[in-house]
């Protein structure tokens, strides 16, 4: 009987591993450092254990019982709890990641913030989905059972993934925030930048864990939502700008002086929507000082910009090109550039 119950565990741990390989068949293939990438995953598993065993306990804490309740309060208790471990597990996901980058600098670009979230998260629902896949096999239908494997395999996987993924853009857009604001007090908007974060993927995930206990299939939306905003910034080429290199830095031929006198004066030309202006500047400052970080992403944040499409034609205008084709041809080679 012991070795048969053993048998099911291992089954149902390999199920549970189904989705991890396919993510971390995609996620391998970026540049990521393998072993920190496996360190994150094992350690986000740990973290499910710990928060699965203190939902197990809940029931014995009064705060979070939900015995005796009306059903408006049965209902208000439910978004505390679920808000309060929605803040919670994002925030001691996301910690792992910070305390790594913090002794191994891993993240390099925005994106590699987003990507390293998500590994967190993978390795969080692996466990997660492995506990629930042996709570629910005796207590629910075969069918109910394959029916709860493919939903958290496919849809409570992406959703850990998109809300931890989130947050992790927000971080590495809060590491190289300095880089972003060259005349504004970094720590502020640092701070603001991790607030803004934590508040989207926790609140998605408030969101997602409230629709799936009280109306089941509308949290897929949380989920497909959350994937398309993910789309959204990982197509911005601020994200994917190599803001810590290694070996040594080309050296500036502008003085530093003018040099800030230039970058001050695109700051405030990027905030009065002058973004032709701003792109040309860059072209010539980066052929002067081709390693200049901030450069490189008022340049990439108004390359972002000028897929609008009234700045579209303001480019046109401005550079002469003739046609959105030519426009197009020219913005797929800023995107693959070296950079």
């Amino acid at each position: 009987m012991l070795e048969n119950e053993l048998l099911v565990r291992v089954v149902l741990i390999l199920f549970a591993f189904i989705p991890v390989l396919i993510w971390f068949f995609l996620l391998f293939r970026k540049k990521l450092d393998k072993k920190v990438m496996l360190i994150i995953f094992a350690l986000g598993g740990l973290i499910a254990l710990f928060f699965l065993e203190i939902r197990h306990l809940w029931q014995y804490i009064p705060v979070f019982s939900l015995e005796n309740l009306t059903e408006a309060e049965r209902l208000s208790k439910l978004i505390f709890i679920f808000a309060f471990f929605g803040v919670v597990e994002e925030m001691v996901k996301m910690e792992i990641i910070i305390e790594i980058d913090k002794r191994k600098n891993i993240i390099k670009t925005i994106n590699s913030a987003f990507l390293y979230g998500m590994v967190a998260a993978l390795g969080f629902s692996f466990v997660e989905n492995a506990f629930y896949l042996y709570e629910y096999l005796h207590r629910i239908s075969t069918v109910d059972f394959i029916s709860l494997f493919v939903f958290r395999a496919i849809i409570t996987t992406a959703g850990h993934m998109v809300f931890s993924g989130i947050f992790g853009y927000y971080y590495g857009m809060a590491k190289f925030s300095s880089v972003m604001n060259t005349f504004i007090k970094s720590d502020v908007v640092k701070n603001r930048l991790v607030l803004t974060g934590l508040f989207i993927a926790s609140f998605m995930h408030l969101s997602y864990n409230y629709l799936l206990q009280l109306r089941g299939g509308f949290s897929v939306l949380i989920v497909v939502v959350g994937f398309f905003y993910i789309l959204f910034l990982m197509r911005r080429r601020s994200g994917q700008l190599v803001l810590l290199q290694e070996g040594k830095k080309r050296i500036s031929t502008m003085p530093k002086k003018d040099e800030d006198v230039v970058l001050e004066l695109m700051e405030i030309w990027y905030k009065e929507g002058r973004y032709v202006d701003v792109f040309r500047m860059c072209e010539r400052l980066l052929k002067r000082d081709p390693d200049n970080n901030v450069v490189k992403m008022f340049k990439a944040r108004t390359s972002d910009k000028i897929k609008d499409k009234k700045l579209k034609k303001e480019f046109l205008n401005s550079f002469g090109i003739k046609s959105e084709s030519k426009l197009k041809s020219v913005l797929t080679r800023l995107e693959n550039e070296k950079r």
